[in-house]
């Protein structure tokens, strides 16, 4: 039965989808994780007390999935090591999950008190609009009424006698005469009737006399009514100058070339534009492009192993998830050879060295059987067994395995031991892979050695060994390899989040690698 729905319903799924959703590792040591819950919890608690409830709630929810779904996915999370960290979260998760519900009670308020405030607008508005139309309807109206004529009066033949048209024509004059007086102007008089007077200067000035009653009752009453006054003569035609006027440029002397005025310059910087950030997606393309070059031009080539890591599967043999012990045994092999770790090498590391440390170690950490392990612990048992030297550690290096900076201070490790072989354990999306360096007469090689299984020509399904014949090929392979294990929610995860180094453990991009070198 689905829930009810409540005000902060909204709110807070906006806030849900900001939470990123980290993926464990158990190449990291789960104390980690342990140290970012704790981290989580007082930024929680800060921020309840500061009615920051956005920032209380996202922090809550981020606390509730580690604790619930990531931490457990853990290989060291039954670990008897850790059961005081696992029964402190498990408290604290109680505290979390009570004042959660208290905030999300608080935001209901918030929202619902939202809502009634927006209504209120809205109403407001409505009635707002519904005035500004009745005003402006009224206002429309008044200028309609105001813009009427009165009507030109009818008659209708037979009812009003032809002498009252010629009165209100005398009257009309009358009128107009009466406008002229008290002005100073000569209200201009009728014509005499005699043709051999003269004319006075009034009479100039109005070409047809009022009209008399017979000529209101004539038939020249139409003549009269038509008549059109003679327009003006056009003034005389202006003559077009001699010569055009002078231009601006002509009057204004440029100045020496020598005293040019420089070219002038914003007051202000103008700001650039943020360079388009390139997706994911796009970056996998090119990176296989230019991988696909590399072995084109002989600068790469792809070698087949014969094994993989759990081809077998009897005791003592098994190699499942086993891949942060078979990195560094390689290196130890590696270091150890002439010219350089041979295919057999790997190969029997893989199916028979490797089996029995996995068994100790899983056992001494009191882990599951296929359990991965942390590269730390791998290290210290090797360290403690004698089967690595102390002395022949360089250094580790890490960060974004997509980042070039990151990437070549790992090359630059390999290479600190000049002409000497080198090697490292390189562990990287859930997994380790070995990287070892040698030189081949003038030139320095590097093999990428993967104990994953990879489909091959022919159908066969072995390890591979990638050779790089410079460091530049190398790069370009870690980019290639690196991208194309990236999954899909890790291209969603990288095109939405910069890289950020206090929250590495969850980013998908993130590496880190140990390095050593032959004495």
């Amino acid at each position: 039965m689905p829930s009810s729905s409540r005000p902060s319903d909204s709110r807070r799924s906006r806030l849900k989808s900001q939470i990123p959703s980290p993926v464990v590792s158990d190449h990291y040591p789960i104390n980690n994780y342990y140290d970012l819950s704790s981290k989580l919890l007082t930024k929680f608690l800060d921020s309840s007390e500061t009615s920051d409830l956005d920032a209380a709630y996202i922090f809550a929810r981020r606390y509730m999935h580690l604790v619930t779904e990531v931490i457990p996915k853990h290989g060291y999370y039954n670990s008897s090591a850790f059961r005081s960290e696992k029964s402190s979260a498990k408290q604290n998760m109680k505290l979390v999950m009570e004042e959660l519900e208290k905030i999300v009670d608080v935001m209901d308020v918030e929202e619902a008190a939202k809502r009634e405030e927006l209504e209120k607008k809205r109403r407001e508005a409505a009635r707002e609009r519904e005035r500004l139309e009745q005003e402006k309807k009224r206002i429309d109206d008044q200028a309609a009424a105001e813009l009427e004529l009165p009507s030109a009066p009818t008659f209708t033949p037979g009812t009003a006698p032809v002498f009252e048209v010629a009165k209100n024509l005398e009257e009309t004059k009358i009128s107009n005469e009466s406008k002229y007086e008290g002005y100073g102007y000569d209200i201009p008089t009728a014509p005499t009737n005699d043709p051999s007077a003269p004319m006075t200067e009034n009479e100039g000035s109005i070409n047809l006399p009022p009209p008399s009653y017979e000529v209101v009752t004539s038939d020249s009453l139409a003549s009269l009514t038509s008549y059109t006054p003679t327009a003006p003569p056009p003034p005389p035609p202006l003559s077009a100058p001699s010569h055009p006027p002078p231009s601006f440029s002509s009057l204004t002397p440029s100045p020496p070339a020598h005293h040019q005025p420089p070219p002038s310059k914003p007051l202000y910087p103008i700001p650039q534009k943020p360079a388009p950030i390139t997706p994911m997606s796009q970056l996998k393309r090119i990176y296989t492009s230019s991988w696909i070059s590399c072995k084109k031009s002989k600068k790469a080539s792809v070698y087949a192993l014969d094994t993989y890591q759990g081809r077998l599967s009897s005791y003592g043999k098994n190699s499942t998830n086993g891949c942060t012990v078979i990195a560094p045994l390689i290196a130890v092999e590696h270091l150890k050879s002439s010219g350089g770790v041979s295919d057999a090498s790997i190969e029997n590391v893989i199916d028979i060295k490797a089996g029995p440390h996995l068994i100790n170690i899983r056992t001494k950490l009191g882990l599951s059987q296929h359990a991965l392990i942390i590269p730390s612990d791998v290290h210290d048992h090797f360290v403690d067994e004698k089967v690595m030297r102390q002395d022949t550690f360089v250094g580790a290096t890490g960060g974004n395995i997509l980042d070039e900076e990151h990437v070549g201070e790992l090359i630059k490790c390999l290479n600190d031991s000049g002409d000497k072989k080198s090697a490292a354990a390189l562990f990287y999306h859930a997994h380790v892979i070995c990287i070892v360096k040698m030189r081949v007469g003038k030139e320095v090689w590097y093999d990428l050695i993967d104990s994953l299984p990879f489909q091959h020509e022919g159908n066969k399904q072995g390890g591979a060994r990638i050779r790089c014949k410079d460091a530049e090929t190398l790069a370009t392979c870690i980019r290639w390899y690196s991208s194309a294990k990236l999954t899909s929610s890790d291209i969603d995860f990288v095109d939405r989040n910069e890289w950020d180094e206090n929250m590495c453990d969850f980013d998908p991009r993130v590496f880190q690698s140990f390095v050593w070198a032959e004495k």
